[in-house]
């Protein structure tokens, strides 16, 4: 940040700052911390790649129920004479808000451990698999076994680390340590 586009941050946009930049929609995490020298704050901007996981269990989606939604506005045409694009935008957005409804699906979270290459890895994996069991001669056997020992070494180095992370950070905090 240049001397220039320097300003001062109160509590509030420092809030909003922070809502900013964590709620976009990144395959990253983005941190913001305040360092306070004086009255001045220095901000500084962390990004770790990371999967972004989903707090929610179950989320809403809106779905259109099409033909309903086509003979709501053909109904609404007929019974109103419209004279602007205005009124039209207003009569099809009207009916499409009372012909959508909400589906509740559960979705589920990956583990804070598990990254994109280990998905990747997973993937190969099973396609590997379906192949052998398909073809069931030795070379699919040894492909499948050999992807499956990359599988599991990764997923046990990704483990190590996630805990020793999590232990490093809970380091000097006795409840942390525990918890962990």
């Amino acid at each position: 940040m240049n001397k220039e586009n320097a300003t001062r941050v109160s509590k509030t946009s420092y809030s909003v700052i922070q809502h900013a930049l964590t709620n976009k929609n990144l395959n990253c995490k983005i941190d913001l911390y305040d360092h306070r020298i004086s009255d001045h704050r220095i901000m500084s901007v962390k990004i770790n790649e990371q999967l972004k996981t989903s707090e929610r269990k179950k989320i809403n989606i809106p779905k259109i129920n099409v033909e309903r939604w086509i003979q709501s506005v053909e109904n609404k045409l007929q019974q109103s004479d419209v004279q602007s694009f205005e009124e039209l935008t207003y009569i099809i957005t009207g009916t499409k808000t009372s012909c959508t409804t909400h589906h509740t699906i559960k979705t589920r979270t990956n583990n804070n451990w598990i990254t994109h290459e280990y998905l990747e890895l997973l993937k190969i994996c099973d396609k590997q698999y379906v192949r052998w069991k398909k073809v069931l001669n030795e070379q699919t056997e040894m492909d499948f076994k050999k992807i499956k020992n990359k599988v599991n070494n990764l997923r046990s180095k990704l483990k190590k680390h996630y805990a020793e992370k999590k232990f490093l950070e809970a380091k000097g905090n006795n409840k942390k340590t525990w918890d962990v």
